[in-house]
């Protein structure tokens, strides 16, 4: 299993090549390994995120997100024609099939750095193609964040962190992907330029099936529009929302042109039911659908 060169989160001081649990020379943050994750956010950070997590959680079990078994972790982003997410998980497979494309045009085992990787599927699927990959996420949940990945059948690195400031030295991946995260973000292009940080000569960033508009106010209209369901399905008087919660193809573009890369988006249009049902929704609810899909800028 690789693991890349670690840099302190708190003051970014490179850490020491060695099993955790590591200390920062200069500020003295502790880096401990637990359940098999490298525990790389400070406890403040945790309390912070905290609230929103517990939300997360709640959410997504309601929503059926959480996989049983291992066989069903193993199989993803393959699910039974029966399962609550089919259509989504069917997106998520078509998105996954594009960005394979990507790397069959690159060297044959890349670096790749899974940045929102929720329970690490991604990371387990590129492991298994011969990768090397690192999952970075919060979400530590065992049903459905890091913890989940135990039951992968092939070992990758896990680190607890957030995205805004990455625990790694500069310049040690060949492929940066924001696997439906990057949307959580409070600032989206500072994310995206912190990520290009660490992307090797020659690297890829990637945004994975975060829901994109063309018009900035119908991401808007959509963010209001799952404030309001969860307020009358779950009672909440003051649901929180985390990051922006969609992004636009034009702030895309613009911080590819920032860092002098170019940039493709394809597009995952899904099964046709699908596709008919969010034509439907979006005369009814007046605005342009979320597209999703993989960008990719070099």
């Amino acid at each position: 299993m690789w693991l890349p060169r670690l840099a302190c989160a708190a003051c970014g001081t490179a850490l020491p090549l060695a099993s955790a649990p590591l200390r920062c020379e200069q500020c003295g943050t502790l880096v401990m390994e637990r359940d098999g994750i490298l525990r790389c956010a400070s406890e403040a950070r945790l309390d912070r995120v905290r609230p929103f997590l517990a939300q997360y959680r709640t959410v997504r079990r309601a929503d059926g997100h959480v996989v049983r078994s291992a066989a069903e972790y193993q199989a993803l982003p393959s699910v039974s024609p029966t399962a609550a997410n089919v259509d989504e998980w069917r997106i998520r497979q078509q998105s996954l099939d594009t960005l394979l494309r990507a790397f069959s045009t690159a060297r044959r085992s890349a670096r790749v750095l899974d940045l929102g990787a929720g329970n690490g599927w991604l990371s387990q699927r590129l492991t298994a193609r011969g990768h090397a990959v690192v999952a970075v996420d919060l979400n530590d949940d065992g049903e459905d964040g890091l913890g989940a990945a135990a039951a992968s059948r092939v070992a990758f690195c896990r680190v607890q962190a957030g995205f805004e400031r990455v625990p790694f030295e500069s310049g040690q991946f060949d492929v940066v992907v924001f696997n439906a995260s990057l949307h959580y973000a409070d600032e989206p292009g500072a994310v995206l330029t912190e990520s290009r940080r660490l992307l090797a000569n020659g690297g890829a960033l990637v945004v994975m099936d975060s829901p994109i508009f063309v018009q900035a106010h119908d991401g808007e209209r959509m963010v209001e529009e799952q404030l309001a369901g969860l307020r009358t399905r779950f009672g909440l008087s003051s649901p929180i929302s985390c990051g922006r919660g969609f992004l636009t193809l034009a702030e895309l573009g613009q911080a590819a042109g920032t860092f002098g890369m170019a940039a493709t988006f394809t597009r995952s249009s899904g099964p046709w039911l699908w596709r008919l049902r969010r034509a439907w929704s979006g005369l009814r609810l007046g605005r342009q659908p979320a597209m999703f899909g993989v960008w990719v800028a070099r």
